[in-house]
């Protein structure tokens, strides 16, 4: 909510401040060169300038433009990349448990659709709200310079107003087209529910009487779609009415006081052009909830919670005891206390919702607990540097995650020095040689969208396969066996017990297998 009451310049990332401005005062002159272009074009025409004085501020016009326009795509490119190296800021040092859904999808939003949004932003626009805005400002005061404040005044009143017109128009029809937008989509929905019940309507009430109930619902919606079409009649002559505005007022008025028709003529060229961006404007005014929701959206991702940095020691040469001392988080985990040590396999057990995953994803320091203390030896493992310290531990979760690629580039994940037959030798002792050899590519074979290829099995053994060929001493399983059958599951622990490395694991079936050394209840 804190983020909500920021106003749209506290949400800017300060680093890109300077830059909107730069580009905000480009399009301040180019509005100004624009401004003075027409009004010496209309001194021109009582005889007051020479044509040459228009053909340069023609030819500066178009070139600044030209220059602004381009920096304007340059500095969106340059904004872009600084929104991006603070999501990646924020993506590398946040806590592990803050990736939930509701997060991934709103940061894959961000970066497939917010930042290219907001990349328009110098060159688009900032070109709609500063020119637009300028522009009539800057005519008027020429208008108050060469033709009197009494016109000038009068303009002003005329293009305030004929701009709240043109305000009130666009918005309502934006509601129109939003509404008749949800009432398509009610529509729809209806007839696909029809259409799914349509055997046991016709069986209850028959053919004829079946239909009847969706065709009130487009009457329903026929009536509605009227009112609407009616209130967009009115906000349609309101926008149009709104662009005659300040030309019909300031003619009448001319009229009245007896001025020449070429003066008249050129006031209207003037008003005619501060007014025609009104309509881009009240359109770019109501994008601006677009413009800070995303801004809003970035704020939350860049403020993520993060670990606490009290790093101040290197590993030490013993890692074990890995312990837990009167650990409790998130109302789920309430004193827990234990001590595991070197090549032990230790079950973490307890009913669903117990805080198994909780408590593995602590150990891992995905989080760190509310209350209480995880060691590494003798030392917190808030102590030790992170990127240390989860070298430590291999994990597998409970849903795999497989990567777009081949077998090996799912396994190697950049450890370069893992070996092609080490890969084949695991692969094999997990019962994936049948997958090698069925693609002359081996282990070098593509293996589909986040490896769609695969069974659901087989990419549980493929990261086991990439764990254990981290080599840590810890092993961290959280129903890493879950898809197997009986016998191969069966086959992957006898394998995973000969390793020399310390398992840590949940599991809902054949608890025997793994001959565990200690449980953890929860």
């Amino acid at each position: 909510m804190a983020h909500k009451n920021k106003n749209l310049v506290a949400l800017i990332p300060k680093s890109i401040h300077s830059l909107l401005a730069k580009i905000s005062l480009g399009w301040i002159l180019v509005a100004l060169i624009e401004s003075i272009f027409y009004i010496t074009l209309c001194l021109f025409i009582m005889d007051k300038k020479a044509p040459l004085e228009i053909l340069m501020l023609a030819l500066l016009y178009i070139i600044f433009t030209t220059i602004v326009v381009r920096n304007g795509y340059l500095t969106g490119v340059k904004v872009a990349g600084i929104l991006y190296q603070g999501l990646e800021h924020t993506l590398s040092t946040a806590k592990l448990s803050w990736f939930c859904l509701e997060t991934q999808a709103k940061i894959n939003s961000m970066t497939s659709q917010k930042i290219p949004f907001l990349m328009s932003l110098p060159a688009h626009q900032l070109q709609t709200f500063i020119h637009a805005l300028f522009l009539p400002i800057f005519i008027t005061l020429g208008i108050a310079i060469f033709w009197g404040t009494e016109i000038a005044t009068l303009v002003t009143i005329a293009l305030i107003s004929a701009f709240g017109m043109q305000l009130f128009g666009q918005k309502f029809l934006k509601k129109a087209a939003k509404s008749q937008e949800t009432l398509d989509h009610e529509i729809t929905q209806q007839i696909i529910t029809f259409i799914e019940n349509i055997e046991v309507q016709r069986s209850y009430v028959g053919m004829s009487a079946s239909t009847r109930l969706l065709e009130q619902v487009w009457r329903d919606h026929e009536k509605v779609l009227g009112k609407l079409n009616l209130g967009s009649t009115i906000a349609t002559f309101f926008a149009y009415t709104s662009s005659l505005l300040p030309v019909i007022s300031t003619s009448a008025y001319l009229l009245v006081t007896d001025n020449s028709q070429i003066h008249i003529l050129i006031l209207a060229i003037l008003v005619t052009r501060a007014s025609a961006p009104f309509e881009t404007l009240a359109n770019a005014i109501l994008t601006l909830t677009s413009i800070k929701g995303a801004f809003i959206q970035y704020d939350e991702l860049t403020h993520a919670p993060m670990l606490k940095n009290e790093a101040e020691y290197d590993l030490p040469n013993s890692i074990f005891p890995l312990s837990a001392h009167n650990i409790s988080h998130n109302r789920v985990l309430n004193n827990v206390s234990f001590d595991i040590w070197k090549n032990q396999r230790i079950q973490i057990k307890g009913k669903s919702g117990s805080g198994k995953t909780t408590l593995l994803e602590l150990l891992m320091r995905f989080d760190d607990p509310e209350q209480g203390i995880i060691k590494l030896g003798e030392k917190s493992i808030t102590k030790y540097h992170y990127d240390e310290f989860i070298k430590l531990i291999s994990y597998v979760p409970q849903n795999p995650m497989i990567f777009t690629g081949s077998l090996a580039d799912n396994i190697r994940l950049g450890q370069r020095s893992i070996t092609d037959s080490q890969i084949i030798e695991v692969l094999t002792k997990l019962g994936l040689s049948s997958i090698i050899k069925r693609n002359a590519a081996g282990i070098n074979q593509f293996i589909g969208q986040n490896g769609s290829m695969l069974s659901g099995g087989e990419k549980q053994r493929l990261c086991i396969a990439r764990a254990i060929l981290k080599s840590t001493p810890i092993l961290v399983l959280d129903e890493a066996t879950s898809a197997l059958d009986e016998a191969t599951e069966k086959m992957v622990i006898s394998y995973i017990k000969t390793l020399p490395t310390t398992v840590i694991f949940t599991t809902h079936r054949n608890e025997h297998l793994w001959e565990c050394d200690a449980v953890i209840t929860l």
